[in-house]
């Protein structure tokens, strides 16, 4: 699952960069894509732990920190998108504080409390792309309004 999830960001980035290669793109959409290889860079780190292959404490704080970092500009770029300039420096310290919090947690205990702090980081990023999608309700296409 792990694997899919990060061939899956991987693919999702080489199709949108073929797709719109010789073309200007705006901040956002790079800003998007930056994130989504984050994410699959993440995933990778992450299945790499459960393969085996690399320790906990190799793939644990960097895996899931470069996850929460990916998430929160891909919702940055979502907020960007609908207008709101002003994400960049609240992502910034958002990253700051979660990367923070989940680094405690998971030098207090490695195992239960990380989990939560990772579980509701990660849900607090996702709430914020559907509030990002939910933006402009009303005249959003059914596509944005499904992604919400």
């Amino acid at each position: 699952m792990l694997l899919a999830l990060a061939l899956g960001n991987l693919t999702l980035c080489a199709a949108l960069f073929f797709f719109d290669h010789g073309r200007t793109q705006s901040a956002a959409m790079r800003t998007w894509a930056s994130a989504r290889q984050l994410q699959a860079l993440a995933w990778l780190l992450l299945y790499l732990r459960l393969g085996g292959i690399l320790p906990d404490a190799l793939t644990i704080p960097p895996g899931y920190c470069l996850l929460f970092c990916g998430v929160a500009l891909e919702a940055g770029a979502l907020w960007e998108e609908n207008g709101k300039m002003q994400w960049r420096r609240a992502t910034l310290w958002s990253m700051v504080l979660a990367v923070a919090v989940f680094l405690a947690t998971y030098a207090i205990d490695p195992a239960g409390l990380r989990q939560v702090a990772g579980a509701l980081i990660l849900g607090a990023a996702y709430l914020s792309s559907a509030a990002a999608f939910a933006c402009g309700w009303r005249g959003a296409s059914l596509l944005r309004r499904a992604l919400a």
